[in-house]
């Protein structure tokens, strides 16, 4: 028993840390909400874990533990791709910083005016 509350305070507290630090417009609402989502659904899951069986039979899956499989597979592949593009912009950012920097620097040491 002492483990459920355990396992359940830290996804809360993780998750509270997560949104406390996403300040900035980056941390969107679909990701802050689908966060909130999947701690309440650990949650639900942790205590009452006779309703993951019974959602799983529901949706045509035979084991609870067969679904929940099934959606980390997919959360990961979502995060994945998820980071990939963004360390993707992150990439085209600096590469376009770059540049403006070169040309500013061309045109500081051989006096061009901008045209």
């Amino acid at each position: 028993m002492i483990i459920q509350f355990l396992v359940i305070f830290f996804a809360v507290y993780a998750s509270l840390s997560v949104l406390s630090r996403r300040r900035t417009h980056r941390g969107k609402a679909t990701k802050k909400l689908s966060l909130i989502a999947l701690t309440g659904g650990m949650g639900v899951g942790v205590l009452f874990p006779d309703s993951i069986t019974w959602v799983a039979n529901k949706v045509g899956v035979g084991r609870g533990t067969d679904l929940l499989v099934y959606i980390l597979s997919v959360a990961f592949v979502v995060f994945v791709v998820n980071d990939y593009l963004s360390r993707q912009d992150e990439k085209d950012n600096f590469i376009r910083l770059s540049r403006e920097i070169a040309l500013m620097n061309a045109k500081k040491r051989y006096n061009l005016a901008d045209k």
